[in-house]
This record gives C-alpha cells, sequence and structure tokens, in this order.
C-alpha cells in the first residue's frame, strides 16, 4: 500500500557536494580507471566478518548521501556487533533523484581485481524509480529495482551468511565498489516499511597492488665518516601508497636478516584498505664487537603488506682497530653452527621455541636474546627480555608475558655477544575480559544512570580502546553510542532517560569490537539491566 499523502513530506535535497560517491545515472558517481600498469601482489580486505566469521569493523568501506540531508538517509553500521552495513533512503518520504551508499575505494596504486560481498537487496512501492543495488566502476553489477512485479528482495536478511547471499566475480579490473539504495528519476513514492535499501553482511575484497614501496633515506650512525664501534644505528626509512610498509630487513656481511616489522593493523586478515603503515621509519642496532677490522657492508629489503619487495644498499662500514679480531669460528652451542634453525611460539603467554641445525639436530646450551615490541599502541616500544638457554633437546622458553599484545623475537649469534646471524619472531597477546555495570540500576524519568565497566588483559593497549555501548532495539543489539578506556582499562558511559512513558527495563552491554591496529578478535561483555519507572 501507497502511505496516505498526509504522511508523505518530500525529501529536503542536501547540495553538498560528496566526492566519495559515484554517479552512473543509476546510484552514484563512480569513476573510470585505467588497468594497473602490472599485475603484482594480490592481498585481501575483509568487512564486517572475518574468514572464520569473527565479527570485525567496517573501515573499508566509507558512507555517503547525494541529494539527501542526514535523516532522510540510512547508512547504519552494526558490523562490529555481528551485524552489516545497510544504505538506502528513509520510507514514506517522496524522494527526488538521490541515493545514499558505502564505497569501497581502492588504495593508489591498486586495482581490485576480485571480489565476494554477502548482500542483501531490497525495494518498496509499485512504481518504478527506486533501486538497490551493487555497483563498481565499469557500472552496475546487481540491482533490485521498484515495479509492479518487480524485485523485492534478493537474498536472504535472516541469515547473513546464507548462499543466497553470496555475490562474488574475479578476473575484475575495478577501482571502487558500492552498495546502496537510489531513487533514478524526478519524484519517487515510498511504502512505509520500505524504499530502497541495501546490506552488506560480509566482504572479501582483493586488491592487486602493483608498485613495490619506496626508499626514501637510508642513514643513521653507522654511515658517518670514519671507522666506527660499539653498536651503530642504520636508519631505513620507506613509503608505500598501496598496502603499505610491511616489514624492512637487514643483513650484515651477507648473513642472515634481521626483520623488523611494522605492526599495529599490518597483521592478517587485513580489514583497511591500507593494512600497513604509508611510512616506516625502522632503526637496526649493529653490534660490531663481533665483526673484525675493516670494511663490512649491510643491505636489506623493505617489503609491503601483498608481498612486494625493494631492494636498499648496499652500505658499506669500517670497523675500527679496537674491534675483536676475526672470529675463529662459531662456539654458541653445541654442535657449533653459524646459522641454525630458530623457531619461536608461545604457550601460556610464555615465548617457547627450538633451535636445531638445518638437519634437524638439537643445539644444546646455545644463549639467546629475548626481547619484545609493544603492538597495538600508539607508540611502539622495544625492551629486552633477558637471555635464555637451551636445554638437552635444544629448546627454550622465556618468562611470562605481562598483559598486552607484543611482537618477541628470539636471536642466536654463533658467539655469545656478538651479531645474531638467525632471529625469529612471533606475535603474542593476553586473553581479554569485559565487564560492566549500571549504578543505578533502578530510577525514574529524567533521572541519569551510569554504565560503567573494565577492559582487563589489554595492557598498554587499554589506552584510548573503543568500547562501543549496545542496546536491544528492534529485537537486535544496536550500537546506540561509543566511548574510550584509561590507561587502567576503565571506562563509563551515561545517559539521562528523559522520554518514558510506562515502566520499561532497558538492556546494556559493551563491546570492543576488533579492528585496523587492533589483534584482538571482538569482545563482548555479559549484559545489565536498568529498571525506568515514569514516576
Amino acid at each position: 500500500m501507497y502511505a496516505p499523502a498526509c504522511h508523505l513530506r518530500t525529501a529536503r535535497p542536501d547540495r553538498r557536494t560528496l566526492a566519495a560517491l559515484l554517479a552512473v545515472a543509476t546510484l552514484l558517481a563512480l569513476a573510470m580507471v585505467g588497468p594497473s600498469t602490472a599485475s603484482a601482489a594480490p592481498y585481501s580486505v575483509w568487512s564486517c566478518r572475518g574468514p572464520d566469521g569473527t565479527a570485525i569493523a567496517s573501515g573499508a568501506w566509507t558512507a555517503g548521501r547525494q541529494g539527501l540531508a542526514a535523516g532522510d538517509a540510512i547508512l547504519t553500521d552494526s558490523c562490529a556487533s555481528g551485524g552489516g552495513l545497510t544504505a538506502g533512503l528513509r520510507p514514506g518520504l517522496l524522494h527526488v533523484q538521490s541515493a545514499a551508499a558505502y564505497t569501497f575505494n581502492a588504495p593508489a596504486g591498486t586495482t581490485i581485481v576480485e571480489y565476494e560481498l554477502w548482500r542483501v537487496l531490497r525495494t518498496g512501492g509499485l512504481l518504478p524509480g527506486y533501486r538497490a543495488a551493487v555497483e563498481g566502476s565499469a557500472g552496475p553489477i546487481e540491482t533490485c529495482d521498484s515495479a509492479l512485479l518487480g524485485c523485492a528482495t534478493i537474498g536472504d536478511g535472516g541469515t547473513p551468511l546464507a548462499a543466497a547471499n553470496r555475490r562474488a566475480a574475479s578476473g575484475q579490473s575495478l577501482s571502487r565498489l558500492a552498495i546502496g539504495g537510489a531513487c533514478r528519476q524526478a519524484a519517487c513514492l515510498s511504502v512505509l516499511t520500505i524504499a530502497a535499501e541495501a546490506t552488506l553482511f560480509r566482504s572479501r575484497v582483493v586488491l592487486d597492488d602493483s608498485q613495490a614501496p619506496t626508499i626514501e633515506s637510508v642513514g643513521g650512525s653507522l654511515t658517518a665518516p670514519g671507522t666506527v664501534s660499539g653498536s651503530p644505528t642504520l636508519q631505513v626509512i620507506a613509503r608505500d601508497a598501496g598496502s603499505g610498509v610491511a616489514s624492512t630487513t637487514l643483513s650484515v656481511d651477507g648473513g642472515p636478516a634481521t626483520t623488523l616489522s611494522t605492526g599495529g593493523s599490518c597483521v592478517q586478515p587485513y580489514s583497511s584498505t591500507q593494512p600497513c603503515a604509508a611510512r616506516s621509519d625502522q632503526t637496526f642496532t649493529v653490534a660490531t664487537g663481533g665483526l673484525s677490522a675493516g670494511t663490512h657492508g649491510v643491505r636489506g629489503t623493505v617489503t609491503d603488506g601483498a608481498g612486494n619487495s625493494t631492494p636498499w644498499g648496499p652500505v658499506s662500514f669500517v670497523v675500527g682497530g679496537g674491534s675483536k679480531p676475526p672470529d675463529d669460528g662459531p662456539g654458541n652451542g653445541r654442535p657449533a653452527v653459524r646459522t641454525p634453525k630458530l623457531t619461536i611460539t608461545t604457550s601460556a603467554r610464555r615465548p617457547t621455541g627450538t633451535l636445531t641445525t638445518a638437519s634437524g639436530d638439537p643445539i644444546v646450551g646455545a644463549r639467546l636474546t629475548l626481547s619484545r615490541r609493544t603492538d597495538a599502541v600508539a607508540r611502539p616500544t622495544t625492551s629486552e627480555i633477558g637471555t635464555v638457554t637451551t636445554d638437552a633437546r635444544g629448546r627454550f622458553s622465556g618468562p611470562r608475558l605481562p598483559d598486552g599484545a607484543y611482537v618477541v623475537t628470539a636471536g642466536f649469534a654463533p658467539r655469545v655477544g656478538g651479531t645474531a646471524t638467525v632471529s625469529a619472531s612471533v606475535r603474542a597477546r593476553s586473553a581479554l575480559s569485559l565487564r560492566l555495570a549500571a549504578k543505578p540500576s533502578r530510577l525514574r524519568k529524567g533521572q541519569t544512570a551510569t554504565v560503567s565497566g573494565r577492559l582487563s588483559g589489554a595492557g598498554p593497549s587499554a589506552r584510548g580502546a573503543r568500547v562501543l555501548i549496545q542496546t536491544i532495539i528492534g529485537g537486535r543489539w544496536r550500537t546506540i553510542d561509543r566511548t574510550t578506556a584509561n590507561a587502567d582499562g576503565r571506562w563509563q558511559w551515561r545517559h539521562r532517560f528523559a522520554k518514558i512513558t510506562r515502566t520499561t527495563i532497558f538492556s546494556f552491554r559493551a563491546t570492543v569490537a576488533r579492528r585496523s591496529g587492533w589483534p584482538w578478535a571482538t569482545e563482548t561483555s555479559a549484559k545489565t539491566l536498568v529498571r525506568v519507572d515514569p514516576r
């Protein structure tokens, strides 16, 4: 049925220009781009749900509207709490050539070559004009148009990951994807329940990164004129416009490489279009005590999030005569080797691993150095954990790590105190817990309740952690606000209940969602109840 005329109002156009919107004559403004220069390395970006179905953030998709005031567009994001992205036109209005959508834009130097979208498209009204659609930079991919016996729904809104909701394609060359709803003509008349809207429950978009990182500079005290001694440093700065810089390596005299990772959100599965840092500034320490006097060289590579690598160096330096005389052979562990096989993992938050020869024989009595770098923090820092010794089976174990997320690195040098020739790293994180309580739990109209809680287990990462406040609306948990935790993980949120006409019990919960730069899975608290009486 059509809505009565007295209930209709014309959606007021918003005259602001939205560069992020697409315009193909139907939904949104999509510009064509040329093909990438060369197919290099693909990487996948996940949104709303990861490969295992865990809820994650939707940072890769950007909301936009055209010809609509803010209140006339539907642009909701409940991905972090297990929902989806919904874009469209608010029903019960008379719409005039307008659109609302979420857009996925490929970063500079990348091209969308493949996608999987779990979506539902819906339109209402018996006359033509409304469209719910998925579009690419080459034009419409899938449409649902309103009409007298035409499309009403594509997909299954009750089962987000149903096979009927999956739309996939490979062999593409796109700069953008968009999903949303639009009115495509001078006037569209909607029913009260739906006009045009599209919901995205999960997406996997594969980007082809055709550009390797660019080395901006290589410098530091190691490159200073004259001879060096002690532990000079070498700084490698690099940029990458596509997937971002993932890691930088350094090798001394052609030996095994030491790797420094960017960290943060640069952890697969990726959930942002540029998951790694656009600019990387890594500093290596070169221990010259284990090198002979004379000329030596360092070189390495910078690798982006897609796997493209750019070499840097060689950089020559001269070790002074006061340094250690030529090494007469390895002596760290039995049997003594220069380049063993080193593995590291974590068990019960302790770094553990093994050191063996290339053939798999254990190396006994070798001393390894352990260090940890903080992860998921604004300013990562590196600190020494200490030294561990391998046992009769070549195994080693370090002390229990504190709360938080870390990159733990083990290093082996052929002689104790010398330059590491082999290193290995592992990411470790403690378990999270999230709790909340409401005070008072019973109050009257006009009073304020404080919902507070604590995020435990995040360690240094707790400061600034985003906490989503959710309540049940229309039978589903919806995010209504957000706050941030302090350094101790504590947070609070206040709400004044002003519009209550009868006794109502509200359910609240808190969620810390997985997102770019946050290596934990989504954590959700138990619910708490607040009763509000009208008087």
